[in-house]
């Protein structure tokens, strides 16, 4: 699954060869890579449990149960996407950031690592700035 993930090769080709934003693209690779693995891919999924509505992630493959966030903003954004995995639960919970914005992909990773209740969820982080987990 990793390798699918970080294929950062085909990610900077692709973005480059794409017309749309930078957001954009990265987000119709990642869903081309999951449509290509042959998972279902999601866009928005809404996150209902015992009735109570936690929002939308911004995206899910849906058969290996792998859920993505993408945030390049404010480290209080970022807690709210890691507060989605809590919720969720997902096999694997994939960050996307970036060295390059404000939100550093090594603070993420210490937001992890200090919350003991994201400890039973597999989360990376990975920095699309430096094309590298972190």
């Amino acid at each position: 699954m990793k390798e699918l993930l970080t294929d950062f090769a085909g990610l900077n080709a692709y973005i480059k060869s794409s017309d749309k934003g930078y957001l954009d693209a990265l987000r119709a690779y990642y869903k081309m890579v999951g449509e290509d693995a042959g998972f279902t891919v999601v866009i928005g999924a809404q996150i209902i449990t015992n009735s109570v509505d936690f929002g939308k992630v911004d995206m899910a493959w849906v058969e290996s149960n792998v859920l993505f966030a993408f945030e390049f903003g404010k480290s209080e954004d970022a807690y709210k996407h890691l507060f989605k995995f809590m919720v969720a639960k997902p096999a694997l919970g994939v960050m996307i950031t970036s060295s390059k914005s404000s939100l550093k992909p090594n603070k993420v990773k210490e937001m992890i690592e200090a919350t003991d209740e994201l400890s039973g969820i597999e989360i990376i982080v990975l920095d699309v700035g430096e094309g590298r987990e972190a």
